[in-house]
């Protein structure tokens, strides 16, 4: 009962929204570097010296999830091994997001300090060519060309033929 309104009122937003594959393509080539996203785990710790003995774990074959759990401080993703998601740009600080996106997927960083202390990062996936970013293209654009709640509404009621007999109710239509 509370979902299906708000779908039939999303649904009558983006009805007249036609998005073509120029449309998608141009975006994408016009936000290229915004677009791109990062799925990411870290291990965050306080000082150089740890984070290099973490990082010899890791290198001696330990795993990753496990170290994360151990060490890391970041109360956010520590209890899930370090796993951040999903995100792009502008997100997180300077020197994290600088490393995370020129990693290739599966590589780990050397540790990159940061105001938060030292991280290292782990790529899980990179998501930046217009096949892996289409969907979420056309979903922006689609959004972006949608009508607001507020203007299905008021067009609702216009095109509604209503008798109003009780004339308390009279201020409603307008």
């Amino acid at each position: 009962e509370v979902i299906k309104p708000q779908l039939v009122l999303e649904q009558l937003a983006t009805a007249e929204v036609e998005v073509t594959e120029e449309d998608k393509k141009q975006h994408f080539e016009d936000n290229k570097e915004d677009l791109v996203t990062v799925n990411a785990r870290h291990i965050l710790v306080e000082d150089e010296k740890t984070a290099n003995e973490v990082l010899e774990k890791l290198e001696d074959g330990e795993d990753f999830s496990k170290l994360a759990e151990e060490y890391s401080q970041d109360p956010g993703s520590a209890g899930n091994g370090g796993e951040l998601g999903e995100f792009q740009r502008g997100t997180m600080v300077e020197e994290f997001e600088k490393t995370a996106f020129s990693l290739e997927p599966g590589k780990v960083s050397d540790p990159v300090e940061s105001v938060h202390g030292f991280h290292i990062i782990e790529v899980l996936e990179k998501k930046d060519s217009y096949e892996e970013l289409e969907s979420s293209i056309e979903e922006a654009l689609t959004q972006e060309q949608a009508k607001s709640g507020e203007e299905v509404m008021q067009e609702l009621r216009e095109e509604a033929k209503i008798n109003i007999k009780e004339s308390s109710y009279e201020d409603w239509i307008q």
